[in-house]
């Protein structure tokens, strides 16, 4: 983490010359489906409202707010919300939990973004099941108990989620660029690597568009050789069709073109 701070400070000087156990659970019918689900759970003096849950090739991204009841200061950590994958064929299997954005729409309400990644072989049939729990509270409430999902692959554009599968190699590391989702204040980088000597904390993810560039941190998941970036920024400031995204070695200043609009 130190590293990682000396090299923020680095890039920031730089920038700134640059402008820049209630349980739901749920089926899903395929890959970038939209599914506004409206659940409120509520523990004790908390309540979760399950916003909306999106099923992406490899990923599952979900938004929800967590508030107090009682409308009184809402603490740092309350309830937590997870997701556990449920087959005839195996037991439930929890997914790490990353948050990607989150901020508070009042003193007693906060919206979270959170994506859980997937790690199953093709054809996989699942349920989906979110976890609310507050300490060691659990209840269960089941929505779409019979039948099965299918992760099947789309390549659906018009939800902003591209699917790259990119081979790029730098400082001879190859790596491979699975997707990318864009919305309109943050988008999503997930790429692979073949080499297990890909250290994050040597690179960053450098945006430009137009009048926007920032640098943003690569993060591990899990003990894997995969890694997401989430991409943050205000509405309007991303020309999608002006967008440029490197993978860059903080120690050489080299880059490797990861993304460019209309190519």
């Amino acid at each position: 983490m130190k590293k990682r701070n000396i090299i923020l400070l680095a890039f920031a000087i730089i920038s700134i010359f640059l402008i820049g156990c209630n349980i739901i659970e749920k089926k899903f019918i395929s890959a970038s489906t939209l599914t506004s689900l409206s659940d409120t759970i509520e523990v004790e003096n908390y309540s979760v409202d399950i916003r909306e849950s999106t099923l992406y090739e490899n990923y599952i991204l979900t938004k929800y707010t967590v508030e107090t009841l009682d409308k009184s200061p809402l603490p740092e950590n309350t309830v937590t919300l997870n997701v556990i994958l449920h087959s005839n064929n195996s037991n439930h299997k929890p997914l790490d939990n990353y948050i990607i954005k989150e901020s508070f729409i009042s003193d007693y309400k906060k919206e979270f973004l959170t994506i859980n990644f997937l790690n199953t072989p093709k054809g996989y049939s699942f349920d989906v099941t979110y976890e609310v729990k507050l300490k060691d509270i659990k209840k269960q409430k089941k929505l779409y108990s019979d039948g099965k999902s299918k992760l099947k692959k789309s390549t659906n554009t018009n939800n902003g989620y591209h699917i790259l599968n990119n081979k790029v190699n730098i400082n001879n590391i190859n790596i491979d660029t699975k997707s990318l989702l864009i919305k309109n204040n943050y988008s999503l980088l997930n790429f692979t690597t073949e080499n297990g000597n890909f250290i994050q904390d040597d690179y960053i993810i450098r945006v430009k568009s137009v009048n926007f560039e920032d640098i943003f941190f690569i993060n591990p998941i899990g003990e894997s050789n995969s890694f997401y970036v989430p991409i943050t920024y205000k509405d309007g400031e991303i020309d999608f069709n002006n967008l440029e995204i490197n993978l860059v070695n903080v120690n050489t200043n080299e880059k490797a073109l990861i993304y460019k609009s209309n190519t």
